[in-house]
């Protein structure tokens, strides 16, 4: 009886997990700038090789998303984001996903890959359609050039990405 009960329940527990997410990602979305500001990444992202199967509590693009608003809203701490995720959407009966599922999430090495290989594909979209504009400084195809990005606080530096000119 309990490993009746047990399958059952696995069967059921991803419709169910999925959906808490879906409404949420579904409304940030749905005709609004983030979306347009977001669709480069979805892009990225549909060229990466995964099974989304699972990720059955909180999808790849949900989890993207999600991050992506934690770094533009300067969120620091789970329990904030959670909170503000839930009251983006007046619709939610619930958290869209559980503090402790967007932890794992965090800390997931196969999540962490693909986050990896998405903005691998990013670069490579932005490269072919985004001008260069180091393309007039003489001398520059010869040379490695790196981009950073400060931020708030003067002691972080991220160092975005380095790159040799196409054709050298």
């Amino acid at each position: 009886m309990r490993d009746e009960f047990c399958s059952l329940n696995n069967l059921l527990r991803p419709v169910m997990t999925i959906r808490r997410a879906e409404p949420i990602t579904q409304c940030l979305l749905n005709q609004t700038v983030l979306n347009d500001w977001f669709q480069p990444m979805q892009r990225a992202l549909n060229k990466v090789r995964f099974s989304e199967a699972v990720f059955s509590s909180l999808p790849m693009e949900s989890f993207l998303l999600f991050g992506s608003l934690r770094q533009l809203l300067s969120l620091t701490t789970l329990r904030e984001q959670v909170q503000c995720l839930f009251h983006m959407d007046t619709t939610c009966e619930q958290v869209p996903v559980a503090r402790s599922t967007w932890s794992d999430a965090l800390s997931s090495t196969r999540r962490r890959d693909i986050t990896r290989q998405a903005c691998e594909q990013l670069i490579t979209i932005a490269r072919d359609t985004l001008p260069d504009r180091l393309s007039a400084i003489e001398g520059i195809d010869k040379r490695p050039v790196l981009a950073i990005m400060r931020l708030t606080k003067p002691s972080r530096v991220i160092i975005i990405e380095s790159y040799q000119k196409k054709g050298v």
